[in-house]
Parts: structure tokens; C-alpha cells; sequence
């Protein structure tokens, strides 16, 4: 069902009913549940969150055409995409099963889709909370702006991208390899 929704029904009116699709998922594999975290995976769970996090990365005018024009319809699909990240970290939560772990790390491949992700939640923190210029921003100034109440739920995402991608790339040390180029940036490093 998660297939379809992702494929066919995704729009600015939906977004909701993905939420709770997504949320169903996660509450069936929280225990955690091996049995049904493999039978996600075995479904292709991971394909369908993939593709939903990728959307409206290439273009723009696909998150037009769905029907996400405002700050607070883009700031739904923001907040689906963030449950999609959710149950990935569902999957792979409990004991290391490592058919799990590669076969989420085969299927986000060179985790370009999760690294621009996070760069884009890092640009816009940076740039809409914090006040500063992303592209010039050294670490240490976005330290500096930092007050105690600068995470908020937008930004929290970028942080369980972090955490996703780390335990896959400490159960495989291909993945390791995949991020190391990523692993030296500033966006990485303000999240570690």
C-alpha cells in the first residue's frame, strides 16, 4: 500500500494519510520485531522510503505539480519524509541482522539521496533559524549561533540521517568508503 501512495497518491492533500501509513509500519517492527522488520524489507519498504525522500530533489516543479506551493504544504512533505527516515531506523533497530543492513545499504546505493537530504535540512537551518549563510558559515560561527532552543523538529531529521547511515557504515565498512568524501564536510561534522 505504501507503493502505491508513494508512486500515485503523494500531493499536498495526502500527505497526512502517508504519515499514518508510515507510522502503522513503524509501530508493526518497534519491539523491535525481526519477523516483521525482515518481511518490510522482503517488500521493498526501503525502495518506497528511497524514493519518497528523493522526491522534489531534482525539481521543483514536481512539488508544484502535487500541489505543494506554500511554506506550510512543503513543510508536509518535509514532515513525510521525515517518517520515512523514521522507519528506516525502525528496520534496524535491535540486534545487527546484516542482511537487513545491506540490503537497505544496496538499496540507498551511494547514499547520495540521504547526504542531499541532509544538506538540505543543514542549508535551511543554517540560513532560516540561525541567520547565517550556508555557503560561507564556518562551523565554528554556526557553534556560536547555536542558542538552547535551536533544535527543532525540522532539524532533527538531519540527525536521524546521521544516525541511519553511521550504524550502517559501522556494520559495513563499504558504506564507510561510500560516505568519506561527505564525512569531511561541515554539514557532516555539525551533526556528529
Amino acid at each position: 500500500m505504501l507503493a502505491m501512495y508513494e508512486k500515485q497518491y503523494i500531493n499536498c492533500y495526502s500527505c497526512t494519510l502517508g504519515m499514518q501509513l508510515i507510522d502503522t509500519l513503524i509501530e508493526v517492527v518497534q519491539g523491535p520485531c525481526k519477523m516483521n522488520q525482515r518481511r518490510l524489507v522482503e517488500a521493498k519498504i526501503i525502495d518506497c522510503c528511497r524514493d519518497l525522500i528523493q522526491q522534489g530533489q531534482q525539481s521543483k516543479s514536481e512539488l508544484k505539480m502535487r500541489g505543494f506551493t506554500t511554506e506550510a504544504k512543503l513543510d508536509l512533505h518535509d514532515t513525510l519524509k521525515m517518517s520515512a527516515i523514521k522507519l528506516l531506523l525502525s528496520i534496524i533497530e535491535g540486534s545487527v541482522d546484516m542482511d537487513i543492513y545491506r540490503q537497505i545499504a544496496d538499496s540507498l546505493d551511494d547514499f547520495l539521496i540521504l547526504t542531499k537530504r541532509m544538506g538540505d535540512i543543514y542549508d535551511r537551518f543554517i540560513r532560516e533559524d540561525l541567520k547565517l549563510n550556508p555557503e560561507s558559515a564556518t562551523l565554528t560561527q554556526v557553534k556560536g549561533a547555536l542558542r538552547k532552543d535551536s533544535f527543532k523538529e525540522k532539524i532533527i531529521e538531519g540527525f536521524d540521517i546521521y544516525c541511519l547511515i553511521n550504524q550502517l557504515a559501522i556494520a559495513l565498512p563499504d558504506v564507510g568508503e561510500k560516505i568519506k568524501t561527505f564525512s569531511s564536510t561541515n554539514i557532516y561534522e555539525f551533526f556528529k
